[in-house]
């Protein structure tokens, strides 16, 4: 709960907000990584491949345990899961996979909903398409790789949803893409400034929850590491405090086994780059080379952009 929430509760119950005493612990959880990719532009329903095709390869991986992708809207739900089962059937004919992709959304019943979750949790189903109703109350094995399909309503949502990882301790992945959002799904000022222009994401995100005198703070202050501690040397990947924390962190580091590119992080926390990984990468770079062909010999950009309409935008 927030010091927002309890300022509410107070008011309502018509008592000054300081006789509201509240035992409080951080809600950060060290063992998930918090990546955000910033994108240009609001996701283009017409060319998904180019903000989401990084998660593809990932399905493909023997390592691959399950996925959550949380969308904004029921529409968006629908278009990105229609793709990533199209895209995998696609590629079905080089890399042969029985994966099966489940979506839910409040149009769903109660009964539906039920169904969909005892498939996602017996592993049945392994990605989970969805807006924020599967977010709350969730408590699924295996679930270490979490997308927002753009930045979450409020930091409660958010925190609900990166929440699902990682229950078991596993280290676990977190992104967002980062694009503008306008209109009933913009996040909140603050909790779009944590994740756009703070100097550590998770930091910024876990004061958004701090409490303004608690009666008592059970947090804990996690123990940094530098890279001589972490004993970088000896690994194949920089292991120190800030290549483990957020996309701003990793930034700072200057091991020199340290990465700043996404994917790369990505493949060391989730544990990816079999054969499948690297085949699925090929076939979409060959795709992506194939379709910047097309555009060159076709429309030109001025055309795209007379094209383009709010209906093909995810905000």
């Amino acid at each position: 709960m927030d010091e927002g929430s309890l300022c509410r509760i107070a008011a309502n119950l018509d008592l000054p907000r300081e006789k509201i005493k509240v035992l409080y612990q951080s809600p950060d959880r060290a063992n998930i990584y918090h990546q955000r990719r910033i994108l240009k532009q609001p996701v283009d329903v017409m060319n998904l491949k180019a903000s989401l095709s990084f998660i593809l390869p990932v399905l493909l991986d023997r390592n691959f345990k399950k996925c959550q992708i949380f969308c904004c809207t029921r529409f968006s739900t629908d278009i990105i899961s229609s793709w990533i089962k199209s895209e995998l059937q696609k590629m079905s004919g080089s890399i042969p996979n029985s994966i099966l992709v489940a979506k839910l959304t409040g149009d769903n019943s109660r009964v539906e909903k039920e169904r969909v979750m005892e498939m996602f949790k017996n592993g049945a189903c392994n990605i989970l398409v969805c807006t924020d109703v599967a977010g709350m109350g969730v408590d699924v094995a295996d679930l270490n790789f979490s997308v927002n399909v753009g930045i979450p309503k409020n930091a409660w949502k958010m925190k609900q949803q990166s929440g699902r990882l990682g229950r078991g301790g596993e280290q676990s992945l977190d992104v967002t893409l980062v694009f503008p959002q306008k209109g009933s799904s913009a996040p909140e000022p603050s909790l779009r400034k944590a994740m756009k222009d703070s100097p550590c994401i998770r930091s910024a995100l876990n004061n958004l929850f701090v409490l303004s005198d608690p009666l008592v703070d059970y947090s804990a202050d996690a123990n940094p590491q530098d890279c001589q501690d972490a004993g970088c040397e000896l690994l194949d990947v920089c292991g120190c405090s800030l290549c483990k924390c957020c996309t701003v962190c990793t930034e700072q580091c200057i091991c020199s086994k340290s990465s700043k590119d996404p994917n790369s992080i990505m493949e060391s926390i989730l544990d990816l780059g079999d054969e499948t990984y690297r085949l699925a990468k090929e076939i979409l770079a060959q795709d992506v080379s194939s379709d910047e062909d097309g555009l060159s010999s076709g429309n030109s950009v001025e055309d795209e952009q007379e094209e383009s309409s709010d209906n093909r935008v995810i905000e």
